[in-house]
């Protein structure tokens, strides 16, 4: 009973991997300071930093807001492991994409209006 829902298991752990890993290799690089730093002690010196933990957190956070219908057990096809989840995921990690487009645009306009001022 255990295994299951292996595949299930297996499929919705790489869709929240794929969503969240590589666009944090590409804002950090393979600098292991700045990924202790992003995801172990949770401070950003920079705005890439923050991105990357932003969209990270907001996937997670979306695939475990994605868990609450599968507890109203109306038995409907949509509530089956891992469906809500994986849409919650997807959900979660546009949000944090928007959010750290946001992000950006608001570091980049307050440092060009300190170098004028």
């Amino acid at each position: 009973a255990v295994v299951s829902q292996f595949w299930e298991s297996l499929s919705w752990s790489l869709l929240t991997s794929s969503l969240s890993v590589p666009l944090a290799t590409l804002l950090l690089g393979d600098d292991l300071g700045a990924w202790a730093r992003v995801f172990l002690q949770n401070r950003s010196s920079s705005s890439s930093e923050w991105s990357a933990w932003l969209i990270c957190v907001s996937t997670l956070v979306g695939a475990w807001l994605g868990a609450l219908p599968i507890l109203l057990d109306w038995n409907r096809p949509w509530q089956v492991w891992p469906v809500s989840c994986s849409v919650g995921a997807m959900l979660g990690n546009e949000v944090g994409l928007l959010s750290s487009i946001g992000a950006h645009c608001l570091h980049q306009q307050r440092t060009k209006t300190k170098r004028f001022v």
